[in-house]
Formats: structure tokens, C-alpha cells, sequence
């Protein structure tokens, strides 16, 4: 969701103003607008229900049998997909045409390099840095425990055991939950902190 978002993002700053732009632009607009819980039904009513494409969510352990893990849990990280790739679209698309008019883009232009290299050498490594910040936030988050997911296709997860705690006022279970979120976020800017460094030099030289 991450590539994709990003790949679309750029493409549309790439086309700024053109037919392709537009697109997806509209796409991500109506794409981040969609909530999980009228997406994932909908979808489970087409996919599962009517067409009987995939079965429906659950969970099966990975270890006894791959397959049967992947495409019981394909339906929750499509409908991730499509929200997480909406935003990051949008995102990457204001990040990179706001990159595109800071002074040292037009210094590179100056100098007579071409747009693509511009664009593609150093744009990008200013516009990746806040992106790959709410990426480590929405990781974190999802490893901490998607608790609407979970309660939309009754996944049995991190999520679901935090509101069944809260419901039977399962203190040392909430507080557990609470201990694996908190780890996944401090461990995931700990990891974007160090991306950073790889990303835009600016952030070695500082």
C-alpha cells in the first residue's frame, strides 16, 4: 500500500494539472473518504456473499497452512489497502509539488538540470520524509491493534482483546495491550529515525 501510494503520488505531481492528475487525485479523495466499516461489509456482501471469490475473513494460523492464512485475512488487508493507499497518494502528491517549488529545485534548474532529474533525485527525498513518518505511525498502529477492522470482520486480534478488557474492566489484559502498542510505536520512530538519515541527506549534515 505503501509503493503504490507513493508511485501514484509521484506520478500525479509528475503530471501536475493533466488529465492523469485528476484521476488520481479524485481517486484518492473518494478512496480516503471510505470508512472500514462501510467498506468492509460491502465488499464482504460482493466478494463473499454474491461472488464467492474468497472466503470469509477469519484467521488460520500460519503454521498449519499458508495458504488458507493468506486468503482468509485478503479481504481485511484489501480494505486496508484501499484507505491507507488513498492517503498516501494524496500525501505524496502535496509533498512533492510543495518540494518542487522550494528554492533549491529552482537552483538546480538554474543550473540546467533536467526536470526528471530534479524530480527524481532530489524532490522525492524531501517529500519522503513526513510520508515515511505517518508510515511508521500507521504500522505502528495496525501492530498495536486495528480494533475497527477486528470488530467489522470479527477477527479475533490484539484489537478485539483491548475492547473485550474494556468490557469486563479487565484491568492487568488492558494494560498488557496497552504495553504492546506503546513498544510498537516507540520501537517503529526508533526505525523511521534511522530511515531518515538514509533518505535525505540533509538530516547526516544536521
Amino acid at each position: 500500500m505503501l509503493a503504490f501510494g507513493i508511485l501514484t503520488g509521484m506520478i500525479a505531481a509528475w503530471k501536475v494539472g493533466q488529465p492523469l492528475d485528476k484521476i488520481a487525485s479524485s481517486s484518492s479523495v473518494i478512496g480516503a473518504s471510505l470508512q472500514i466499516y462501510f467498506v468492509g461489509p460491502l465488499l464482504a456482501f460482493y466478494l463473499v456473499d454474491t461472488m464467492q471469490l474468497i472466503p470469509r475473513p477469519s484467521y488460520v494460523p500460519i503454521t498449519e497452512n499458508p495458504l488458507d492464512w493468506f486468503t482468509h485475512l485478503m479481504l481485511p488487508w484489501v480494505v486496508l489497502s484501499i484507505i491507507f493507499t488513498a492517503n498516501y497518494t494524496r500525501m505524496t502528491r502535496s509533498q512533492m509539488v510543495e518540494q518542487l517549488a522550494e528554492d533549491y529545485v529552482r537552483t538546480a534548474r538554474a543550473k540546467g538540470m533536467s526536470s526528471r532529474t530534479v524530480f527524481f533525485r532530489f524532490a522525492w527525498r524531501g517529500a519522503m520524509i513526513p510520508i515515511i513518518t505517518i508510515f511508521g505511525v500507521d504500522l505502528a498502529t495496525l501492530l498495536g491493534g486495528a480494533i475497527i477492522t477486528e470488530q467489522t470482520f470479527s477477527l479475533h486480534g490484539i484489537g478485539e482483546l483491548a475492547v473485550r478488557a474494556v468490557q469486563n474492566t479487565d484491568l492487568p489484559m488492558l494494560l498488557g495491550v496497552t504495553i504492546v502498542g506503546a513498544a510498537a510505536i516507540v520501537l517503529l520512530n526508533i526505525v523511521v529515525d534511522v530511515l531518515y538519515a538514509f533518505i535525505d541527506p540533509r538530516v547526516r549534515l544536521s
